[in-house]
Protein backbone atom coordinates (compact mmCIF):
# COMPACT_ATOMS: atom_id res chain seq x y z
CA UNK A 1 0.00 0.00 0.00
CA UNK A 2 0.89 3.74 -0.69
CA UNK A 3 0.82 6.06 2.06
CA UNK A 4 0.20 9.53 1.29
CA UNK A 5 0.57 12.02 3.73
CA UNK A 6 0.76 15.85 4.78
CA UNK A 7 4.25 15.22 6.04
CA UNK A 8 6.59 12.48 7.61
CA UNK A 9 9.30 12.16 10.39
CA UNK A 10 11.71 13.92 10.58
CA UNK A 11 9.33 16.22 11.58
CA UNK A 12 7.97 15.21 15.29
CA UNK A 13 4.33 16.19 16.43
CA UNK A 14 0.96 13.13 16.58
CA UNK A 15 0.54 13.23 13.21
CA UNK A 16 3.77 12.01 12.02
CA UNK A 17 4.00 9.50 15.11
CA UNK A 18 0.73 7.96 13.91
CA UNK A 19 1.66 7.77 10.26
CA UNK A 20 4.93 5.82 11.43
CA UNK A 21 3.54 3.41 13.80
CA UNK A 22 1.08 2.04 11.05
CA UNK A 23 3.64 1.80 8.58
CA UNK A 24 6.11 0.41 11.14
CA UNK A 25 3.26 -2.09 12.26
CA UNK A 26 2.50 -2.91 8.45
CA UNK A 27 6.12 -3.28 7.67
CA UNK A 28 6.36 -5.28 10.90
CA UNK A 29 3.59 -7.71 9.44
CA UNK A 30 5.97 -8.47 6.34
CA UNK A 31 3.33 -6.17 4.18
CA UNK A 32 5.16 -3.31 1.75
CA UNK A 33 4.21 0.09 2.86
CA UNK A 34 5.62 3.07 0.94
CA UNK A 35 5.15 6.60 1.80
CA UNK A 36 4.92 9.90 -0.51
CA UNK A 37 4.75 13.04 1.18
CA UNK A 38 3.27 16.90 0.18
CA UNK A 39 4.67 20.09 -0.93
CA UNK A 40 2.51 21.96 1.26
CA UNK A 41 5.00 22.67 4.29
CA UNK A 42 8.11 23.71 2.98
CA UNK A 43 11.00 23.42 5.38
CA UNK A 44 9.77 20.31 7.06
CA UNK A 45 11.56 18.12 5.79
CA UNK A 46 14.85 17.06 3.57
CA UNK A 47 14.22 17.57 0.21
CA UNK A 48 15.96 14.95 -0.99
CA UNK A 49 13.42 12.55 -3.60
CA UNK A 50 13.54 9.27 -1.63
CA UNK A 51 15.26 8.13 1.62
CA UNK A 52 14.48 5.11 3.39
CA UNK A 53 13.65 5.50 7.09
CA UNK A 54 13.41 2.20 9.42
CA UNK A 55 13.07 0.19 6.08
CA UNK A 56 10.12 2.15 4.57
CA UNK A 57 10.47 3.72 1.33
CA UNK A 58 9.48 7.83 1.91
CA UNK A 59 9.57 9.76 -1.51
CA UNK A 60 9.21 13.86 -1.57
CA UNK A 61 7.07 15.73 -3.52
CA UNK A 62 8.87 19.34 -2.41
CA UNK A 63 7.45 22.48 -3.04
CA UNK A 64 8.73 24.91 -6.11
CA UNK A 65 10.45 27.39 -4.04
CA UNK A 66 12.44 24.33 -2.32
CA UNK A 67 14.20 23.49 -5.51
CA UNK A 68 15.18 27.21 -6.84
CA UNK A 69 11.76 28.18 -8.85
CA UNK A 70 11.13 30.88 -6.42
CA UNK A 71 10.03 33.11 -9.81
CA UNK A 72 7.93 30.74 -10.95
CA UNK A 73 4.19 30.60 -10.99
CA UNK A 74 4.09 28.85 -7.70
CA UNK A 75 6.56 30.38 -5.98
CA UNK A 76 4.44 33.94 -6.74
CA UNK A 77 1.61 32.56 -5.48
CA UNK A 78 3.50 31.64 -2.63
CA UNK A 79 4.86 35.03 -1.70
CA UNK A 80 1.42 36.53 -1.96
CA UNK A 81 -0.55 34.56 0.36
CA UNK A 82 0.86 36.73 2.95
CA UNK A 83 -1.30 39.58 1.99
CA UNK A 84 -3.96 40.38 3.60
CA UNK A 85 -7.70 40.47 2.14
CA UNK A 86 -8.93 38.85 -1.18
CA UNK A 87 -5.09 38.77 -2.50
CA UNK A 88 -3.95 36.66 0.12
CA UNK A 89 -7.16 34.19 -0.36
CA UNK A 90 -7.05 33.95 -4.16
CA UNK A 91 -3.04 33.23 -4.21
CA UNK A 92 -3.57 30.71 -1.31
CA UNK A 93 -6.13 29.17 -3.42
CA UNK A 94 -4.78 29.37 -6.57
CA UNK A 95 -1.17 28.04 -5.07
CA UNK A 96 -2.73 24.46 -3.54
CA UNK A 97 -4.28 23.78 -6.75
CA UNK A 98 -1.64 23.56 -8.72
CA UNK A 99 0.10 22.20 -6.05
CA UNK A 100 -2.42 19.42 -6.02
CA UNK A 101 -2.30 19.08 -9.53
CA UNK A 102 1.35 18.24 -9.56
CA UNK A 103 1.16 16.49 -6.21
CA UNK A 104 -1.20 14.41 -7.86
CA UNK A 105 1.13 13.42 -11.07
CA UNK A 106 3.92 12.50 -8.27
CA UNK A 107 1.67 10.09 -6.41
CA UNK A 108 0.64 8.36 -9.82
CA UNK A 109 4.27 7.81 -10.06
CA UNK A 110 5.30 6.98 -7.14
CA UNK A 111 2.15 4.06 -7.09
CA UNK A 112 3.62 2.59 -10.64
CA UNK A 113 6.95 2.37 -9.09
CA UNK A 114 6.10 0.71 -5.81
CA UNK A 115 3.62 -1.08 -7.72
CA UNK A 116 1.16 -0.01 -5.03
CA UNK A 117 -2.51 -1.95 -4.74
CA UNK A 118 -4.20 0.55 -2.76
CA UNK A 119 -3.52 3.96 -1.66
CA UNK A 120 -3.83 4.92 2.20
CA UNK A 121 -4.38 8.58 2.47
CA UNK A 122 -4.19 10.62 5.32
CA UNK A 123 -5.35 14.10 6.90
CA UNK A 124 -6.15 17.24 4.78
CA UNK A 125 -8.19 16.59 2.27
CA UNK A 126 -5.36 18.79 -0.12
CA UNK A 127 -3.47 15.35 0.32
CA UNK A 128 -7.37 13.31 -0.64
CA UNK A 129 -8.09 14.95 -3.49
CA UNK A 130 -4.77 14.19 -5.33
CA UNK A 131 -4.60 10.90 -3.65
CA UNK A 132 -8.28 9.76 -5.07
CA UNK A 133 -7.25 11.72 -9.28
CA UNK A 134 -4.23 9.20 -8.84
CA UNK A 135 -6.07 5.96 -7.63
CA UNK A 136 -9.13 7.02 -9.96
CA UNK A 137 -6.47 6.82 -13.09
CA UNK A 138 -4.98 3.77 -11.85
CA UNK A 139 -7.86 2.04 -10.66
CA UNK A 140 -6.88 1.61 -7.16
CA UNK A 141 -9.13 1.48 -4.08
CA UNK A 142 -8.39 4.76 -2.29
CA UNK A 143 -9.03 4.55 1.57
CA UNK A 144 -9.05 7.81 3.91
CA UNK A 145 -7.95 8.21 7.10
CA UNK A 146 -9.58 11.27 8.72
CA UNK A 147 -7.47 12.50 11.67
CA UNK A 148 -9.77 15.49 12.58
CA UNK A 149 -11.69 18.01 10.65
CA UNK A 150 -9.25 20.54 9.88
CA UNK A 151 -11.62 23.38 9.19
CA UNK A 152 -12.31 23.18 13.42
CA UNK A 153 -8.73 22.66 14.01
CA UNK A 154 -7.92 26.05 11.94
CA UNK A 155 -10.47 27.83 14.15
CA UNK A 156 -9.11 27.10 17.30
CA UNK A 157 -5.70 27.79 16.28
CA UNK A 158 -7.22 31.26 15.34
CA UNK A 159 -6.29 31.11 11.51
CA UNK A 160 -10.09 30.85 10.42
CA UNK A 161 -13.28 32.27 11.61
CA UNK A 162 -15.70 30.11 12.44
CA UNK A 163 -18.44 29.68 9.50
CA UNK A 164 -16.58 32.20 7.89
CA UNK A 165 -15.77 31.89 3.68
CA UNK A 166 -12.30 29.73 4.48
CA UNK A 167 -14.02 27.82 6.83
CA UNK A 168 -17.12 26.52 4.53
CA UNK A 169 -14.56 25.95 1.46
CA UNK A 170 -12.13 23.77 3.42
CA UNK A 171 -15.76 22.26 5.05
CA UNK A 172 -17.13 21.37 1.77
CA UNK A 173 -13.62 19.66 0.35
CA UNK A 174 -13.35 17.43 3.13
CA UNK A 175 -16.73 16.20 2.70
CA UNK A 176 -16.27 15.92 -0.66
CA UNK A 177 -13.05 13.84 -0.02
CA UNK A 178 -14.63 11.53 2.65
CA UNK A 179 -17.74 10.86 0.27
CA UNK A 180 -15.43 9.78 -2.48
CA UNK A 181 -13.21 7.44 -0.58
CA UNK A 182 -13.87 3.65 -0.68
CA UNK A 183 -13.69 3.32 3.09
CA UNK A 184 -12.66 6.08 5.63
CA UNK A 185 -10.80 5.60 8.56
CA UNK A 186 -11.17 7.26 11.71
CA UNK A 187 -9.28 7.87 14.93
CA UNK A 188 -12.30 8.01 17.19
CA UNK A 189 -15.75 6.40 17.43
CA UNK A 190 -16.81 10.47 17.56
CA UNK A 191 -14.87 11.32 14.62
CA UNK A 192 -16.64 7.85 12.89
CA UNK A 193 -20.14 9.47 13.90
CA UNK A 194 -19.12 12.90 12.02
CA UNK A 195 -17.90 11.41 8.55
CA UNK A 196 -21.12 9.73 8.38
CA UNK A 197 -23.12 12.55 9.66
CA UNK A 198 -21.53 14.16 6.27
CA UNK A 199 -22.75 11.30 3.90
CA UNK A 200 -21.14 8.47 4.20
CA UNK A 201 -22.49 5.11 4.76
CA UNK A 202 -21.62 3.56 8.11
CA UNK A 203 -20.28 0.37 6.54
CA UNK A 204 -17.70 2.68 4.61
CA UNK A 205 -16.29 3.85 8.14
CA UNK A 206 -13.76 1.73 10.31
CA UNK A 207 -12.79 3.39 13.60
CA UNK A 208 -8.63 2.85 13.87
CA UNK A 209 -7.76 4.69 17.38
CA UNK A 210 -4.38 6.09 18.92
CA UNK A 211 -2.25 3.84 19.99
CA UNK A 212 0.72 3.71 22.30
CA UNK A 213 4.21 2.88 21.21
CA UNK A 214 5.81 1.34 23.95
CA UNK A 215 8.88 0.07 23.46
CA UNK A 216 9.10 3.30 22.20
CA UNK A 217 8.87 4.78 25.46
CA UNK A 218 11.17 2.56 27.29
CA UNK A 219 14.17 3.25 24.79
CA UNK A 220 15.92 6.02 26.51
CA UNK A 221 19.52 5.53 26.87
CA UNK A 222 21.57 6.32 30.08
CA UNK A 223 22.27 9.98 28.71
CA UNK A 224 18.30 10.89 28.93
CA UNK A 225 17.64 9.28 31.82
CA UNK A 226 20.15 11.93 33.39
CA UNK A 227 18.92 14.78 32.02
CA UNK A 228 15.43 13.71 32.87
CA UNK A 229 16.74 13.20 36.82
CA UNK A 230 18.37 17.00 36.41
CA UNK A 231 15.14 17.92 35.52
CA UNK A 232 13.47 16.15 38.30
CA UNK A 233 16.08 17.60 40.58
CA UNK A 234 15.01 21.32 39.31
CA UNK A 235 11.53 20.52 40.39
CA UNK A 236 12.12 20.32 43.84
CA UNK A 237 10.28 18.84 46.40
CA UNK A 238 6.63 17.68 46.20
CA UNK A 239 4.16 15.87 43.92
CA UNK A 240 4.18 16.72 40.14
CA UNK A 241 1.54 17.82 37.90
CA UNK A 242 2.73 17.48 34.37
CA UNK A 243 1.27 18.01 30.91
CA UNK A 244 4.01 15.99 27.64
CA UNK A 245 2.78 17.05 24.30
CA UNK A 246 2.15 20.47 21.97
CA UNK A 247 1.75 23.13 23.17
CA UNK A 248 -1.73 24.87 21.42
CA UNK A 249 -4.48 26.49 22.48
CA UNK A 250 -6.88 23.53 21.99
CA UNK A 251 -4.71 21.64 24.72
CA UNK A 252 -5.53 23.98 27.61
CA UNK A 253 -2.20 23.67 29.31
CA UNK A 254 -3.17 27.19 31.12
CA UNK A 255 -6.23 25.33 32.90
CA UNK A 256 -3.38 23.12 34.61
CA UNK A 257 -1.38 26.18 35.35
CA UNK A 258 -3.84 28.12 37.23
CA UNK A 259 -5.04 24.59 39.22
CA UNK A 260 -1.20 24.18 40.31
CA UNK A 261 -1.68 28.06 41.49
CA UNK A 262 -4.50 27.05 43.15
CA UNK A 263 -3.18 24.18 44.72
CA UNK A 264 -0.35 25.95 45.83
CA UNK A 265 -2.39 28.79 47.38
CA UNK A 266 -4.27 26.22 49.18
CA UNK A 267 -1.32 25.21 50.97
CA UNK A 268 -0.25 22.61 48.70
CA UNK A 269 3.66 22.22 47.67
CA UNK A 270 2.67 20.88 43.90
CA UNK A 271 5.25 21.23 40.98
CA UNK A 272 4.36 21.31 37.54
CA UNK A 273 6.28 19.46 34.58
CA UNK A 274 5.54 20.82 30.94
CA UNK A 275 6.88 18.79 28.83
CA UNK A 276 6.61 20.48 24.51
CA UNK A 277 7.39 22.78 22.32
CA UNK A 278 4.77 25.02 20.21
CA UNK A 279 4.16 28.33 19.24
CA UNK A 280 1.96 28.60 22.60
CA UNK A 281 5.52 28.13 25.08
CA UNK A 282 6.59 31.34 25.54
CA UNK A 283 2.66 32.68 26.46
CA UNK A 284 2.45 29.72 28.90
CA UNK A 285 5.97 30.87 30.50
CA UNK A 286 4.34 34.53 31.15
CA UNK A 287 0.99 33.57 32.22
CA UNK A 288 3.56 30.77 34.81
CA UNK A 289 4.97 33.75 35.72
CA UNK A 290 1.75 36.12 36.29
CA UNK A 291 0.44 33.14 38.48
CA UNK A 292 3.56 33.11 40.86
CA UNK A 293 4.79 29.79 39.87
CA UNK A 294 8.32 30.96 37.96
CA UNK A 295 10.76 27.99 39.59
CA UNK A 296 7.38 26.16 40.02
CA UNK A 297 6.43 24.63 36.81
CA UNK A 298 9.69 23.87 34.55
CA UNK A 299 9.12 23.60 31.13
CA UNK A 300 11.37 21.49 28.81
CA UNK A 301 10.49 22.66 25.35
CA UNK A 302 10.48 20.01 22.73
CA UNK A 303 11.77 16.27 23.67
CA UNK A 304 12.33 13.98 20.96
CA UNK A 305 10.35 11.22 20.70
CA UNK A 306 12.62 8.85 21.72
CA UNK A 307 13.31 10.32 25.29
CA UNK A 308 10.20 11.32 26.37
CA UNK A 309 9.17 7.83 28.40
CA UNK A 310 12.24 9.54 30.89
CA UNK A 311 10.24 12.71 30.99
CA UNK A 312 6.62 11.20 31.79
CA UNK A 313 8.65 8.94 34.93
CA UNK A 314 9.00 12.42 36.43
CA UNK A 315 4.89 12.80 36.59
CA UNK A 316 3.13 11.82 39.57
CA UNK A 317 -0.53 12.80 37.74
CA UNK A 318 -1.24 13.39 33.88
CA UNK A 319 -3.49 15.79 33.29
CA UNK A 320 -4.99 16.59 29.55
CA UNK A 321 -6.77 19.97 30.11
CA UNK A 322 -8.43 20.46 26.58
CA UNK A 323 -10.82 23.32 26.61
CA UNK A 324 -14.52 22.54 25.29
CA UNK A 325 -14.36 23.62 21.74
CA UNK A 326 -15.58 21.24 18.11
CA UNK A 327 -12.25 19.97 17.27
CA UNK A 328 -11.13 18.73 21.22
CA UNK A 329 -14.77 17.06 21.55
CA UNK A 330 -14.42 15.16 18.14
CA UNK A 331 -10.51 14.11 18.08
CA UNK A 332 -8.35 12.33 20.88
CA UNK A 333 -4.84 12.45 21.46
CA UNK A 334 -2.08 9.89 21.50
CA UNK A 335 -0.05 11.66 24.55
CA UNK A 336 -2.58 10.59 27.31
CA UNK A 337 -2.19 7.17 26.06
CA UNK A 338 1.39 6.81 26.59
CA UNK A 339 1.34 7.87 30.06
CA UNK A 340 -1.33 5.72 30.33
CA UNK A 341 1.17 3.11 29.09
CA UNK A 342 3.86 4.39 31.62
CA UNK A 343 1.87 3.51 34.43
CA UNK A 344 0.67 6.85 34.99
CA UNK A 345 -2.87 8.06 36.91
CA UNK A 346 -4.52 10.73 34.52
CA UNK A 347 -6.92 13.09 35.13
CA UNK A 348 -8.63 14.73 31.55
CA UNK A 349 -11.62 16.78 30.49
CA UNK A 350 -14.53 15.18 30.46
CA UNK A 351 -15.43 15.88 26.88
CA UNK A 352 -16.93 13.10 23.97
CA UNK A 353 -13.93 12.41 22.64
CA UNK A 354 -11.55 11.35 25.69
CA UNK A 355 -14.05 9.33 27.24
CA UNK A 356 -13.21 7.22 25.01
CA UNK A 357 -9.44 6.79 26.29
CA UNK A 358 -10.62 4.64 29.25
CA UNK A 359 -13.71 5.58 30.71
CA UNK A 360 -15.21 2.22 30.56
CA UNK A 361 -12.60 0.49 31.77
CA UNK A 362 -11.94 3.04 34.76
CA UNK A 363 -8.55 4.43 33.68
CA UNK A 364 -9.00 7.74 33.76
CA UNK A 365 -10.52 10.16 36.16
CA UNK A 366 -12.35 13.37 34.23
CA UNK A 367 -13.24 16.83 35.62
CA UNK A 368 -15.43 19.48 34.81
CA UNK A 369 -13.94 21.20 30.96
CA UNK A 370 -12.73 24.88 31.99
CA UNK A 371 -13.03 24.53 35.24
CA UNK A 372 -9.35 25.32 36.90
CA UNK A 373 -11.43 24.28 40.85
CA UNK A 374 -12.38 20.97 39.64
CA UNK A 375 -9.59 20.07 38.01
CA UNK A 376 -7.53 20.86 41.20
CA UNK A 377 -9.83 18.96 43.33
CA UNK A 378 -9.80 16.01 40.90
CA UNK A 379 -5.50 16.10 41.29
CA UNK A 380 -5.75 16.65 44.95
CA UNK A 381 -8.00 13.68 45.68
CA UNK A 382 -5.23 11.42 43.92
CA UNK A 383 -2.02 13.14 45.11
CA UNK A 384 -3.70 12.45 48.91
CA UNK A 385 -4.33 8.46 48.65
CA UNK A 386 -1.36 7.14 46.91
CA UNK A 387 -2.69 3.93 46.93
CA UNK A 388 -6.07 5.32 44.67
CA UNK A 389 -3.81 6.94 42.52
CA UNK A 390 -1.27 3.74 42.03
CA UNK A 391 -4.54 1.76 41.48
CA UNK A 392 -5.52 4.12 38.59
CA UNK A 393 -1.87 4.14 36.68
CA UNK A 394 -2.29 0.20 37.32
CA UNK A 395 -5.75 0.07 35.53
CA UNK A 396 -4.43 2.71 33.12
CA UNK A 397 -1.30 0.55 32.06
CA UNK A 398 -3.74 -2.45 31.53
CA UNK A 399 -5.71 -1.12 29.71
CA UNK A 400 -3.26 0.53 26.89
CA UNK A 401 -1.24 -2.74 27.35
CA UNK A 402 -4.70 -5.18 26.39
CA UNK A 403 -6.73 -2.77 24.21
CA UNK A 404 -4.27 0.54 22.91
CA UNK A 405 -0.86 -1.13 21.61
CA UNK A 406 -0.65 -0.70 18.00
CA UNK A 407 -0.80 -3.74 16.79
CA UNK A 408 -4.32 -3.90 18.61
CA UNK A 409 -5.57 -0.77 17.05
CA UNK A 410 -4.44 -0.92 13.93
CA UNK A 411 -6.18 -4.64 13.56
CA UNK A 412 -8.99 -3.02 11.24
CA UNK A 413 -6.67 -1.96 8.70
CA UNK A 414 -7.00 -5.16 6.62
CA UNK A 415 -11.11 -4.93 7.13
CA UNK A 416 -10.84 -1.17 5.98
CA UNK A 417 -8.86 -2.22 3.33
CA UNK A 418 -11.23 -4.91 2.13
CA UNK A 419 -14.07 -3.04 1.99
CA UNK A 420 -12.38 -0.37 -0.03
CA UNK A 421 -11.63 -3.19 -2.75
CA UNK A 422 -14.72 -4.23 -2.98
CA UNK A 423 -16.18 -1.13 -3.60
CA UNK A 424 -14.05 -1.28 -6.80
Amino acid sequence: MLHVAATSRPYTNGYTMRLASIVATQRDLGQKPAVVTSPFYPGRVPVDPEVEIDGVPHYRHVHPIESGARRGVTGWLHALRARRGVVGAVATVLEEELLMRSFGRRIRDVARRERAELIHVHTPYRCALPALRAGRSLRLPVVYEVRGNWEDTAVSDGLLADGGFGYRYIRRLESRSMRSADAVVALCQQLADEVVSRGVAADRVFVAPNGADLDRLRSADAAVVAGAEATRAALGTGPVLGYVGSLRPLEGVDLLLRAIARLRAGGRAVRGLVVGGGAGLESLRREAAALGLEGVVVFTGAVPSTDVGAYYDLIDVFVVSRPDVRVTRLVTPIKPLEAMGRGKAVVMSDLPSLRELGSDAGAAVYHRVGDAADLAARCAELLDDPARRAEFGRRAQTFVESQRTWSATLSVLPRAYERARASR
